[in-house]
């Protein structure tokens, strides 16, 4: 699902401006923003997990603490790269 907050989140992320890119997770979690359904997969927040305030956020949204399967993450991992989205 495409969501204008969770991708503004993503794009700070990777270009490495993390209290840019935790800020807008937080508007996204206050506002409920449906893109905030694939958060434990997205490997364009990676940067962030081990924040305070990303795993805050995880928890806000009731995700278990512990990685995501490791083959489901590298799938994610191979789309994105075949969209060119990530290298």
């Amino acid at each position: 699902m495409v969501s204008t907050l969770v991708c503004c989140a993503e794009i700070y992320a990777q270009w490495g401006d993390t209290p840019k890119a935790l800020e807008w997770l937080e508007k996204a979690l206050q506002l409920r923003d449906p893109g905030l359904v694939d958060l434990k997969a997205d490997p364009l927040m990676d940067p962030l997990r081990k924040e305070p305030r990303f795993v805050a956020g995880e928890v806000a949204l009731k995700f278990s603490i512990q990685l995501m399967n490791s083959g489901v993450r590298s799938f994610r991992r191979r789309r994105l790269a075949d969209a060119g989205l990530i290298s």
